[in-house]
């Protein structure tokens, strides 16, 4: 409904509104948006909390503290390339698609956007749209010119098709700040 729309858009300042228009905002994007992808009958995308449990139901009578913990004590006790498939399942990466949440964030005007998702519904999105859409994984990857007319999908935390990339665990928060 139109007039519920103009109510939240009366709501932001406009300056902070002309910024939006302009594309000078920097939205960081997490698990709440791949909630919104579509998905088979009775899937539900897990949101941060969620993921750990599931993770750690798999994990048998250990009791994980948080969901990074619940990760880790996973790899450690399987490996990286389990942990991998793991996750790829939980998050349903070859049954989610990108839903309308997604389909009106992408059009939007941004350079650049961050994520904190380990999945590609962005990326999906993006080329419906059509934009061009640069995944970046490596801080090497920052320096490249890109194209005008595209975004940058800065993945902070790395996806699940650079397993050696990928933070998810204690160890790989670690390294992160090590490195």
């Amino acid at each position: 409904d139109s007039n519920m729309k103009k109510k939240y858009i009366d709501a932001f300042p406009k300056p902070l509104l002309d910024d939006l228009v302009a594309g000078k905002w920097l939205p960081i994007v997490g698990a709440g948006l791949s909630r919104n992808a579509i998905l088979p009958p009775k899937k539900k995308m897990p949101l941060w909390n969620e993921l750990g449990k599931l993770v750690g139901k798999e994990l048998g009578d250990y009791e994980p503290f948080n969901p990074i913990d619940a990760i880790s004590a996973y790899e450690y006790e399987f490996k990286r390339p389990k942990l991998i498939e793991l996750l790829t399942k939980l998050l349903l990466v070859d049954d989610a698609r990108p839903g309308d949440a997604h389909k009106s964030f992408c059009q939007m005007q941004f350079n650049m956007v961050c994520t904190t998702n380990f999945d590609f519904l962005l990326e999906r999105q993006y080329e419906l749209t059509p934009r061009p859409c640069t995944p970046l994984i490596d801080e090497d990857q920052l320096s490249v010119n890109l194209s005008d007319a595209g975004v940058a999908l800065l993945k902070l935390h790395g996806d699940l098709h650079h397993p050696a990339r990928l933070i998810a665990t204690e160890n790989d928060y670690d390294l992160f700040l090590n490195k």
